[in-house]
């Protein structure tokens, strides 16, 4: 319920605990998106690594065929 802090004062008094429940919720939707991001980003990083890799070991694959031939 909205009341007014005295008269003459602009601005309603909001249900403190209350919002305060709905930023505790926010924050740990927030926190979730966080570790959601950074597990993702993880595995990009891990996957561009290894086809680096994967490239490089072909391109050294393919000098040693023709060093070999």
């Amino acid at each position: 319920m909205d009341k007014f802090f005295e008269i003459g004062e602009i601005g309603l008094l909001q249900d403190i605990p209350s919002e305060m429940t709905f930023m505790t919720n926010e924050n740990k939707l927030l926190k979730q998106g966080i570790g959601k991001l950074r597990f993702e980003k993880r595995i990009l990083i891990c996957s561009i690594v290894a086809l680096v890799l994967y490239i490089i070991w072909c391109e050294f694959r393919k000098r040693d065929e023709h060093v070999d031939s």
